[in-house]
């Protein structure tokens, strides 16, 4: 949502254009549609977030980087073969004592994907009126 500067100068001067805005006329809140919110700053081990980033995705495609390598034991049997009981081998039907067996192996490299759902850091508490805070 934008503001007006001259009708919101105390939030304005605390939050800037972080959020949106041309600065000259208007400034933005967060807009947290779609998103959860996000503790600016960092921590050991942490990524970082400065205050306004956003980030994440809804949904995503993985690629076939993404993809772990993987195997699958499969039976194989020749179509057309006579079953013991002489009716004819249907497709997707294993004659049982025609089959061969093999492992399919994919070529995949893994790579790491980012899980993170969509968000935005912020800080928590806006007010549009009241006492202006200590900036410490």
């Amino acid at each position: 949502q934008l503001l007006p500067i001259s009708q919101n100068q105390a939030l304005f001067s605390i939050l800037g254009t972080t959020y949106g805005g041309d600065g000259r006329t208007t400034f933005a809140l967060p807009d947290l549609r779609g998103r959860v919110p996000l503790h600016s700053g960092s921590g050991p081990g942490l990524s970082t977030y400065r205050l306004g980033q956003k980030g994440g995705l809804e949904k995503t495609t993985l690629t076939t980087e993404q993809v772990p390598s993987h195997g699958h034991g499969v039976n194989i049997a020749e179509i057309g073969k006579k079953e013991s009981a002489g009716e004819p081998n249907a497709i997707g039907v294993l004659n049982s004592s025609e089959r061969s067996s093999t492992t399919l192996v994919s070529e995949i490299n893994p790579q790491p994907i980012d899980i993170r759902q969509p968000y935005q850091a912020i800080n928590y508490i806006i007010a549009i009126q009241g006492v202006f805070p200590s900036r410490n």
